[in-house]
């Protein structure tokens, strides 16, 4: 186990406090200083000096103390592994990293692995906290609140199924908001809970503007539904330019303002660790389009009617527990749900 990085700051200023109070004598100004300073480097992680020193490096556990195989950490057998290198390009200076095959010992790739857990260990700690903050969040939250995952899908293409030209089809992203709401108890005890999945599309970019934007109708729509609506817990990643940016923190502070004292708690998830049902729900209607366009039953190379102008709208559908109503809903959108952005 090795010490989060967030705390190194408070690592330093306890070890450095615990350092000048052994042997030193009763009331000694810089122990009492060096203390002081413990105590705020801790506290400005949310910790005592206590909790800092379980925290730390305690020596008991780790890599380094595990029983080494005389194989595996054998010098002279020979091993390769794959690294992320400097490329040196032309004017001998570095532009990009390249996975690389490196040859070395058994000994060499152990020492590899082990400096690898020392920053993956950390991020694996995060994500599994992470992950039970969210399950928690799921199976407490109250009435008056809402539970949303989102992230955006891939670019969905209007393509026809057949063409004598060389066409050039428009294209669309597509974000996909899991909406849990209305928690209960049914008549064996056991909590239920009411599931929505919006997918929105809009011929714009996968910004800021585009998640504020739907995040804000979907917000408005479950206050109307739900009177007594009091905070929406929002679930995404950490991209800058969609969810982790100025414009979204300005969002956040803001949204009571705006939608009627309806708190927004945003939550982030560690990098590379937020797959969920959101990813798969946005499948569904590519795969439902193209094949009401391949059989004939809607065209889907067109834009949303009452948009002004068709290229910035943002379509996007009720919930509903019918598959087969969503190809009609990408092909025909009603003008009501057509918004300028």
């Amino acid at each position: 186990r090795v010490p989060l990085p967030e705390i190194a700051d408070a690592l330093k200023a306890v070890a450095k406090a615990d350092e000048l109070a052994v042997g030193a004598a009763e009331g000694d100004k810089k122990v009492a200083k060096a203390a002081e300073a413990a105590e705020r480097a801790a506290a400005g992680q949310g910790y005592s000096v206590e909790e800092v020193r379980q925290l730390a490096d305690c020596k008991k556990c780790g890599l380094e103390l595990l029983p080494r195989c005389p194989i595996e950490w054998d010098d002279q057998l020979p091993a390769t592994w794959k690294e992320w290198r400097s490329r040196q390009a032309a004017d001998g200076n570095s532009y990009q990293q390249q996975l690389q095959t490196v040859a070395g010992t058994r000994k060499d790739l152990m020492e590899r692995v082990q400096a690898v857990f020392a920053d993956a260990d950390p991020h694996l700690w995060i994500e599994a906290w992470q992950m039970h903050q969210r399950h928690l969040v799921y199976s407490t939250f109250t009435d008056n609140e809402i539970v949303v995952s989102t992230d955006f899908s891939a670019q969905f293409d209007h393509k026809c199924a057949w063409t004598l030209t060389c066409e050039h089809p428009p294209r669309s992203n597509q974000a996909v908001y899991v909406v849990t709401h209305s928690p209960g108890v049914d008549g064996d005890g056991e909590r239920t809970v009411s599931t929505d999945v919006w997918r929105m599309f809009s011929e714009m970019k996968g910004d800021a503007l585009f998640h504020n934007t739907a995040l804000a109708h979907s917000v408005d729509y479950y206050a109307n539904e739900l009177p007594a609506l009091e905070q929406a817990h929002v679930f995404t990643d950490g991209c800058r330019s969609q969810y982790k940016g100025r414009r979204n923190f300005a969002k956040i502070a803001a949204f009571p303002s705006v939608h009627n004292g309806v708190k927004l708690r945003h939550h982030f998830a560690a990098g590379h660790h937020f797959k969920g049902p959101h990813d798969a729900f946005g499948k569904d209607p590519t795969f439902l389009a193209r094949m009401a366009e391949r059989h004939q039953r809607a065209r889907i190379a067109t834009p949303c009617p009452g948009a002004t102008p068709p290229t910035s709208t943002l379509a996007w559908m009720r919930p509903s527990r019918r598959c087969s109503s969503l190809a009609p809903s990408l092909a025909r959108a009603p003008p009501a749900a057509a918004l300028v952005l």
